[in-house]
This record gives C-alpha cells, structure tokens and sequence, in this order.
C-alpha cells in the first residue's frame, strides 16, 4: 500500500493524512514484533515527509500524536536508548504549538509515559519533575485512571529514593484519595504497607521483604 502511494506524489501530498494512518500502522505491527531496528530507520523517514507537508492538519496532528506513542513505546522498552531526552523535548515542543488541537487528556497521558519512562531509566530527578508538573495542574476533567498510576508512581519514585519520612505521609494522602474514589482493595493495602515499613531497610531486610510481598499478593490475586 505504502509503494502505491509513492508511485503517486501529487495524490501523496493531498492525502498525506491517509498514507501517514497506512504507514503508522506498519509501524505498529514492527513495534508489536519487536522490530525496533527497522521501525526506527521508518519513523526518521517518515519525519523527513512531514516536514515536507506545508499544512499540519487537525488528522495529522493526530498521526503525529500515534507516531509519538510508538516512539516512546520504543524508549520504555530498550531502556539503554540515550535520545530519549531529545525525542521527549521534541513531543513536549511539538504540543506546545498545537495546544489548541491536542486534547488535554493526551498532554496528560504524554507526560505520565515521560514521567514512567525516566523511572524506568532511573532517572528519578526527571521522573519527579513530570510527576509534579501532572499532579500540580490538575483538572477535573482529567482521566482519573491516569491520575491514580501517578500516584502510585510517585510513591515507587520516593521509595527507590528511600525518603521514608516522605512516602509514609503520601501514603496516608494517597490512602484518603482512594477511600474517595473506591474500597481500598487487598493488594492495594499490602502494598501500600509494603512500601511504608521498608522504604528505609537495608538491600538484604528488602530482598526478604520482597519475597513475602510475592507471597502475599499471590494470595490475594488482583
């Protein structure tokens, strides 16, 4: 489908929309099969024929918006990737000068996988940053699915910090947060006693720990 609409520049150029949602999805299936050698060298292609495009469209605002997810699908898996900055300051770049056509509810779910991914990089100074940057700019508006895992996140940040004395008094802020929203389910419970009674023990009290926690939360299954 790709090669077709390649044979057919001018079509190319007034359809971009359409040949840019074909080529995403091309993209998704080499993500899904792990090839992220090709999918990367499609993605600096695909990048080079946008900036060929003189009007960005509210449907590719969109595509670029799909484009970025992959992308970012990419960095969270191969954690060794050392462009993840650039490709962060670019999507945050990109929304601020299309804000009016990027739903908020994107801007959100962006800055939680930025926040995700430094975490995951360990990178807890930058995890932090965007962490904050969703929970001081909330909206009612917001998805609360989202606003609960990042405050779950923030929680994992503190504790592989070991800021005990913090996490124990976000705990209990988190704890009345879901008491609002729902029951406080059993996993939830243990590990939220986790978190609070081994924040601040040594490697080898944590390894123990963390064995029963397994224990624990494989009797009482999600």
């Amino acid at each position: 489908l790709l090669k077709e609409w390649e044979q057919h520049p001018d079509m190319l150029k007034e359809y971009f929309a359409m040949y840019f949602s074909v080529y995403n999805n091309l993209l998704g299936f080499l993500v899904f099969k792990k090839q992220y050698k090709e999918a990367f060298v499609r993605i600096l292609l695909l990048k080079q024929k946008i900036k060929t495009v003189s009007t960005i469209s509210a449907p590719v605002i969109k595509e670029i918006l799909r484009l970025y997810n992959m992308e970012l699908e990419i960095h969270r898996t191969l954690k060794g990737l050392h462009t993840t900055h650039e490709i962060i300051d670019e999507i945050q770049s990109f929304i601020n000068k299309h804000k009016t056509l990027v739903p908020n509810n994107y801007w959100l779910s962006f800055r939680f996988q930025f926040a995700n991914i430094y975490f995951l990089k360990k990178d807890y100074k930058k995890a932090l940053f965007w962490i904050n940057d969703i929970i001081n700019n909330l909206t009612k508006k917001d998805r609360q699915d989202l606003i609960t895992y990042t405050y779950w996140l923030n929680l994992l940040v503190h504790y592989e910090l070991g800021n005990g004395f913090t996490l124990r008094y976000l705990i209990d802020n988190f704890k009345k947060l879901l008491k609002k929203q729902k029951n406080i389910d059993s996993y939830e419970k243990i590990i939220l006693k986790f978190l609070s009674k081994t924040a601040e023990d040594s490697p080898t009290k944590k390894r123990t720990a963390f064995v029963t926690l397994r224990t624990q939360l494989e009797e009482h299954p999600i």
